[in-house]
């Protein structure tokens, strides 16, 4: 009997290693769960770098081909690109793929199209984030690129700018119906994202110790690690914030949003984002949400975006002056991207 099914072939750096895991790529693992669940749709998953150790293994309603190349350059790189292709070839062997799909324009991409030469088939990539700037050094290694999807009119700007070249299309993530917050909410602000330079933490912490003046208990926490740590925990006892500020760590995706859900606002101050899906989630939580113009920032009403620090006080005071909380808003579902792709993507 014949097999009507599309099967979509996932190629991606990293996925959850277990249920447990849901801070990996949070966005990407919502939207091929979601995905999956689609009656005229096969996923297969392969993970080329994490999990660090090779395995198949079932993550919900997938099937995950985790090949182990645990990050290595050089001829260990080259060697986690051929197990990778003969995992799809023997995963085509099986039931025929019909689309290779690719995240990030990096070794995913390449692997995609070895595999696109293979077996003839259409291959497109998602553009995931900073792949859309200058130094990413892949765009001079393709002959060929795959079909580009970005994730935001922001990105797609970005992909515009620095190399000319227009995305398929510009799809937005999505996520699930989250359950709201609380009512009584201990903390002011929190901050989510890696501790690095591009998220630029420190804007916060400037924020905070100026609204102190104002509001001596003022509350915020920062989630997340990252090589920044040090040097905010420097600035925080610098200015005599360890009673207003706390860097609680690295939490999965879940303790996240609880934390969100005992919070007023979300600041975030990133340099560059190609989405952003904190802010989707803390306007589905409740929250107040300021942000610099970068991702889908300025493409939500509910949005505030600001360009200074100065800029950003000024509109915490105007907003908040209550401290009460922002309005439960959904302007993007997971079932709305996966539509999105069935339809202009696979």
């Amino acid at each position: 009997m014949k097999n009507d099914k599309r099967h979509i072939l996932f190629i991606t750096p990293g996925f959850p290693k277990d249920n447990l895991d849901t801070r990996c790529i949070p966005a990407m693992h919502l939207f091929l769960t979601e995905l999956a669940k689609t009656a005229s749709v096969n996923v297969s998953v392969i993970a080329l770098d994490y999990p660090y150790k090779a395995k198949v293994y079932d993550w919900k309603n997938l099937r995950i081909n985790a090949i182990g190349g645990n990050n290595k350059g050089g001829l260990l790189k080259l060697r986690t690109y051929r197990k990778a292709i003969k995992t799809a070839l023997k995963i085509h062997q099986g039931n025929k793929v019909s689309h290779i799909h690719s995240f990030w324009l990096g070794d995913a991409a390449i692997v995609g199209n070895q595999l696109k030469k293979r077996l003839n088939l259409p291959h497109t990539c998602t553009l995931m984030g900073q792949d859309v700037l200058r130094e990413n050094i892949y765009f001079k290694w393709f002959k060929s690129l795959p079909e580009l999807i970005a994730l935001s009119d922001f990105h797609n700007n970005s992909l515009k700018k620095n190399f000319n070249i227009k995305p398929k299309a510009i799809i937005p993530w999505g996520i699930e119906e989250l359950e709201e917050g609380e009512e009584e909410r201990p903390l002011d602000f929190i901050g989510v994202g890696n501790l690095t330079k591009l998220k630029a933490f420190e804007k916060l912490i400037s924020a905070v110790s100026k609204l102190k003046v104002e509001k001596p208990n003022v509350k915020a926490i920062i989630v997340g690690e990252g090589p920044e740590e040090k040097r905010l925990k420097q600035k925080i006892e610098k200015l005599e914030l360890q009673d207003n500020i706390e860097l609680v760590g690295v939490l999965n995706r879940e303790q996240t949003l609880d934390k969100m859900r005992q919070s007023k606002c979300l600041i975030h101050c990133s340099s560059f984002e190609s989405f952003g899906l904190v802010i989707i989630e803390a306007l589905a939580l409740g929250l107040h949400v300021f942000s610099t113009p970068v991702g889908i920032a300025e493409e939500i009403k509910e949005v505030t975006t600001y360009h200074s620090e100065s800029e950003l006080i000024g509109l915490i005071k105007e907003t908040t002056a209550i401290w009460g909380t922002g309005k439960v808003s959904y302007p993007f579902r997971v079932e709305n991207t996966v539509n999105r792709y069935l339809k202009e993507v696979f």
